[in-house]
């Protein structure tokens, strides 16, 4: 700073304050001084190595020599303004490269402004894994060579153990938006000034100028003009204004994002910018105001300047001017967590720790979160969330008050947005786990695992330490899954009347990941010995009374960054189980560890999980059926989405196999005996209809697979080679379509029919003429136009009996039906036949009964 003062110098400034040359000069020695304490305290923290870096960090970049690392090219701007380097910096230089020699470098030559440090070193907050941040000052033409260098120095400085990370800055960017509205790099600026530590160079102007003085522009001027000081030792980064909301939004984001990785850091910066969006003071006002009563000779402690000290103070006002007392202790817990040097005995912990309170074992206990209960941790995790929820509050206002903000801002709110949800949502099933960042590895604490009966006679599983429950349940696989998730280890958990079951289903879930299903983990199941001695050990038809084995399902996945828990209980367990992993998308391991029949159990819902993924890989969409106890278990998968439903007996099965689907493809059970029947019918129509003809006492059932459904008919019991001659010759009829195969039963068996020469003894054609309205043929004879009423019915009836040359009494077959309708099937026009045919019969055999002489 020049000394020389011009004959009739003004020292009264525009604004009517006096300017006094020596408290300036105490003002820049006050700030030189304390950011050599921070240089001291930083180099105090790092081990030799690194210290001989941060010492010769200024000539390295100083000087272009070859030798020394970071070096690229010779033209690689360098050299530092009114820089003179120490006899350390020359020392520590001369261990890297025992050839470098310093060179004195004329002013001209100096392309560099100055150096400074950023970031927390030098606070109590550096802790030995803090990176660096390297601010180089330069014009902006000189930042694309000038950051090969920082890269190549930052390469260097990483295998020395050290992170730094350069960064050229050009003042006059920073100037120039501050003379009028904000920056996008005010918060920036204001970070700077309260932490930044100067290295080399020039000094910031900003040091000298009043923290309140109304025209901070005019009055830099005003002091340079006037040759109070000189303008070439100082840099002019502009003053530092409120923050917009745009800004105030962009680092909130940026904050909120870091918050659930390093919440303890990041909090405190979020709390800061609430408390700018409120209107407080900028932090750097408060820091420059101090180091201003210290030049003007008021007694102002070295710890009140710590950069993290001057932070909480200003949101300890923060805090307890709006009366948030739980909000100023979680704030001391972020403190104490993220202070974490080593000789804290020689930083402003002790003082801050007395004024709370805070001594001896407790700090011990604050400062090591292993040795902290579960339910303390639970509970801080909490607090936490309350804090991202009400930042996340305050950003949507902030964006709210912007009107619209840019696609960029929107996509990070959005995406920050959905994480939190994530995070604190209540969706159903989700375990809510203990945030990793606030879990410590290798927790300690102590757990106990206990079965209690609520007053409604219900039992509920409970997980505590001596602080409290931590987590309770019904079901015991979800509060195993809780303590596995937390990462807590097993050999500290204590379980009240535990047994081999809990030890197994741990091993399960350390030994898995993903998608895991718990078969009656909690139910034994029908494990009874009281069922009748059979061969049918099929776990979902058990014994000849069809007992459901599975009676219920503990489901733990993963799912959108969420561990869900999930029970199915009741013959619905499996179906919606499947259902639940198709909708996420994923595979599960299948575990049964009742003692008895419990590997029969798993094993057989192994292979059905097998088949039904087998059937999705296939075909991708489609119905999956398989027997449930005396019941039937239908899936639908349909774009994407899957629906069940349970079906009571075998005709409400085929009521529903015979409704249209959005994919024809049907997948049956292979193991499952009372799903025979429809596999035979799935298979003899890959390509084309099926029929199968089934005999029972008093009837025939007919199955008719077409398009992905299956109908079934009823039609009077006669010889089978005679039915299935007469479908033979009504599928013949069908004109432009491929005939069905027809299956007929043999040994339990259905088998594809071969025709014989058996006669069919009478021909009858239908034709529909318009709604419900027919034409009928019987031989010469024909009726038009006429509706399947009863007089008509008993018309044909006599007809077809006057025609007749026997007395013996035989059955009607139409051996052809059209139907005019576009959309008419074959099952319509089946069920047209078998209904006439039926109906007909009925008559005959009225009408027959009573004439004498017939052969019935």
């Amino acid at each position: 700073m020049a000394l020389f003062r011009p004959k009739n110098q003004p020292t009264t400034a525009p604004d009517g304050s006096e300017v006094d040359r020596k408290l300036l000069r105490k003002i820049g020695d006050a700030f030189m001084a304390h950011h050599q304490q921070r240089a001291n305290n930083l180099a105090l923290r790092l081990d030799a190595r690194q210290r001989i870096i941060l010492e010769a960090l200024p000539l390295l970049l100083h000087s272009n020599h070859p030798g020394l690392p970071g070096h690229v090219r010779a033209s690689t701007p360098c050299g530092i303004d009114g820089y003179d380097p120490s006899r350390t910096a020359i020392m520590a230089t001369s261990r890297l490269a025992s050839s470098f020699v310093p060179e004195r470098l004329r002013e001209s030559d100096c392309a560099l402004q100055a150096v400074f440090l950023m970031g927390s070193g030098g606070s109590v907050g550096q802790t030995r894994d803090s990176d660096i941040d390297l601010w180089v000052c330069a014009p902006r033409n000189l930042h694309e060579p000038l950051g090969e260098k920082l890269q190549a120095l930052a390469s260097w400085t990483e295998k020395q153990g050290l992170t730094l990370q350069g960064f050229a800055v050009d003042p006059d960017e920073f100037l120039k938006g501050s003379s009028s509205s904000p920056t996008p790099r005010t918060l920036l600026l204001d970070e700077f000034y309260r932490s930044g530590t100067w290295l080399a160079g020039r000094k910031p102007l900003w040091w000298l100028i009043d923290a309140q003085h109304p025209d901070y522009a005019a009055h830099a001027q005003f002091l340079i003009n006037n040759r109070f000081i000189e303008g070439d030792d100082y840099l002019d980064f502009g003053d530092v204004t409120q923050p917009d909301a745009s800004e105030l939004l962009s680092a909130g984001l940026a904050q909120l994002r870091a918050c659930f990785d390093t919440p303890h850091k990041s909090l405190m910066k979020l709390m800061l910018i609430e408390s700018y969006a409120l209107k407080r003071d900028m932090l750097s006002d408060s820091y420059k105001r101090l180091i201003h009563s210290r030049a003007a000779g008021e007694e102002i402690p070295d710890n009140e300047l710590d950069t993290y000290v001057q932070l909480y103070r200003h949101l300890d006002a923060h805090l307890t001017g709006a009366g948030e007392d739980a909000r100023l202790e979680l704030l001391r817990r972020c403190f104490i967590r993220k202070t974490a040097a080593p000789k804290w005995r020689e930083t402003p912990l002790p003082d801050l720790l007395k004024e709370w309170g805070i001594e001896g074992n407790a700090l011990n206990k604050l400062k090591r979160p292993k040795s902290w209960l579960l339910s303390t941790l639970a509970a801080e995790d909490e607090a936490i969330d309350g804090e991202l929820t009400r930042a996340h509050i305050l950003l949507r206002q902030l964006a709210e008050s912007m009107g619209e903000i840019d696609a960029a801002s929107k996509s990070a709110f959005d995406g920050v947005g959905r994480r939190l949800r994530e995070r604190v949502s209540d969706r159903p099933g989700k375990l809510k786990l203990i945030s990793s960042a606030v879990m410590p590895r290798g927790f300690e604490g102590r757990l106990t695992l206990s079965r209690t009966n609520t007053s409604a006679g219900h039992s509920r599983w409970r997980l505590a330490d001596s602080g409290g429950t931590l987590f309770q349940h019904a079901r015991l696989t979800a509060v195993l899954s809780w303590h596995h998730l937390n990462g807590l280890d097993t050999s500290h958990l204590q379980i009240s009347g535990g047994n081999t079951e809990h030890r197994t289903l741990l091993r399960i879930l350390k030994e898995n990941r993903g998608a895991i299903a718990f078969i009656n983990a909690d139910s034994p199941g029908d494990t009874s010995d009281n069922t009748l001695v059979t061969s049918r050990d099929d776990a979902l038809e058990f014994s000849g009374f069809h007992h459901n084995l599975v009676t219920s399902i503990d489901l733990l996945i993963e799912h959108d960054g969420d561990w869900l828990h999930h029970t199915f209980t009741d013959d619905t367990a499996l179906l919606q189980c499947f259902c639940a992993l198709h909708t996420m998308g994923r595979e599960g391991s299948w575990h049964c560890v009742t003692e008895l029949r419990g590997q029969l159990i798993e094993q057989r819902i192994k292979g059905l999980y097998d088949s039904f993924n087998e059937a999705l890989q296939t075909n991708g969409s489609g119905r999956f059926l398989f027997a449930l106890g005396g019941r039937f278990g239908l899936i639908e998968i349909s774009d994407g989405n899957a629906a069940s439903e349970i079906l009571a007996d075998e005709r409400a099965l085929i009521a529903r196999l015979s409704s249209p689907a959005a994919d024809p493809f049907l997948y049956a059970d292979p193991v499952s005996s009372r799903l025979r029947l429809v596999r035979d019918l799935i298979d003899a129509s890959q390509d084309r209809s099926a029929l199968a003809i089934v005999p029972q006492k008093e009837q025939l059932l007919l199955y008719l697979r077409e398009h992905g459904r299956i109908h079934r008919f009823a039609q009077p019991r006669r010889p089978m080679d005679e039915v299935a001659a007469s479908w033979l010759l009504f599928f013949a009829s069908r004109v432009g379509e491929e005939p069905p195969r027809i299956l007929t039963r043999s040994d339990d068996k259905l088998l594809a029919y071969r025709p014989s020469s058996v006669r069919v003894p009478f021909r009858l054609s239908l034709t529909e003429h318009s709604r419900e309205r027919f034409r009928i043929r019987c031989g010469d004879k024909h009726w038009d136009d006429v509706a399947l009423d009863d007089a008509t019915l008993d018309d044909l009836t006599q007809t077809i009996l006057s025609q007749r040359s026997s007395l013996t009494l035989y059955p009607i077959y139409l051996t052809e039906v059209h139907l005019l309708t576009s959309d008419a099937s074959l099952a319509d026009a089946m069920l047209l036949k078998t209904r006439t045919e039926t109906r007909l019969w009925q008559r005959m055999s009225r009408r027959a009964s009573n004439a004498p002489g017939v052969d019935k």
